[in-house]
């Protein structure tokens, strides 16, 4: 009679596989490696090794998901069923474990973010929720939660943390762009407001520069909003953030025909700003675009100040440049 052999469990070594459903899903690590969502995992590709790890601690598909500037975490959400909290889990990514998580959003978190100390974890509620929830890493406690934006004028969608104040969040979406700085003292929020006059976008995509001096807001209009923030250290000074400019793309002169103010474009769903000042774009459209922000100037070099349409008379207007050429096609 044959001895029965006995089949030991088979282990998953890697899973490979991208379906770019997360808008800014995708993130290259500081050692070159790409984490990214499958489904309710999270992939880790370390490029180096050529090795794949797969994290679980989701039970529903991925919403979003963030990695902090020194690359020491990473930050994934999930949407969860009706009446029911979604789980935010917080991972170490040289151990590739979880460090803790936490249920506070009622059925979808729509943005995660990471402090630039790595000190504390920002997410946002989707539609349902609409909370701003700043959890403390080391302690493994939620600090405060607040109202991220006003229900009268529409969904607060977008999140982002300044890259040096670690108290510093911004948060966007319909007509809104609202500044939040958390007091260490007492664990509580106080809203900044920003000042846009009349003009009325709904925001895709946040970004603060390196210098903490100006916030970047991608429209679905296919501008792009400047914001100077004018606050240190997280506090607001000079009468607060005010509107800089609409930046839109500079149109291609076609002979005889019309004049136009502006290239058209479809909105941008995806923005980056490099450290230059540069900016590059990803359309809905599917196009990746390179711009380089330009300064209209008079005979004698000095900038000329004209309103963008339906804002303050008083800012500046500048337009990016657009390449024509597209820089990658999908």
């Amino acid at each position: 009679m044959k001895e029965k052999r006995k089949i030991k469990e088979l282990q998953l070594l890697s899973a490979i596989g991208f379906a770019g459903k997360v808008v800014g899903g995708l993130h290259q690590h500081r050692d070159r490696g790409l984490i990214y969502p499958v489904g309710v995992g999270v992939g880790v590709w370390d490029r180096a090794a050529g090795r794949h790890a797969l994290l679980h601690s989701h039970n529903r598909p991925i919403t979003a998901m963030a990695i902090s500037r020194g690359g020491n975490l990473i930050v994934s959400a999930q949407n969860s069923d009706p009446g029911c909290q979604a789980k935010v889990v917080i991972w170490d990514y040289k151990e590739r474990a979880e460090l803790g998580s936490y249920c506070v959003h009622r059925e979808e978190v729509a943005a995660v973010a990471v402090s630039a100390g790595e000190e504390i974890v920002v997410s946002l509620g989707g539609p349902l929720d609409g909370y701003l929830v700043v959890w403390h890493v080391e302690s493994k406690k939620p600090l405060c939660s607040v109202v991220a934006g006003d229900p009268g004028l529409g969904l607060t969608t977008l999140l982002c943390t300044a890259p040096v104040t670690p108290t510093l969040m911004l948060v966007g979406g319909q007509k809104l762009l609202r500044a939040w700085t958390l007091n260490s003292s007492n664990n509580r929020l106080m809203p900044t407001p920003i000042a846009v006059g009349l003009l009325e976008r709904n925001y895709t995509c946040l970004q603060v520069d390196a210098a903490e001096e100006h916030l970047y807001a991608s429209t679905t209009t296919g501008d792009v909003v400047k914001i100077r923030l004018n606050m240190v250290n997280g506090k607001s000074v000079s009468g607060g953030a005010v509107l800089v400019a609409v930046m839109a793309p500079k149109p291609t002169p076609i002979p005889g025909g019309p004049k136009l103010s502006r290239a058209p474009t479809p909105g941008i769903q995806i923005m980056v700003v490099l450290p230059g000042g540069d900016i590059i774009v990803g359309e809905m459209g599917g196009t990746l675009r390179a711009y380089r922000q330009l300064e209209k100037k008079s005979e004698d070099g000095r900038p000329i100040c004209a309103p963008p349409p339906r804002a303050h008379g008083t800012v500046k207007y500048t337009h990016p440049k657009d390449p024509t050429q597209p820089l990658l096609s999908q």
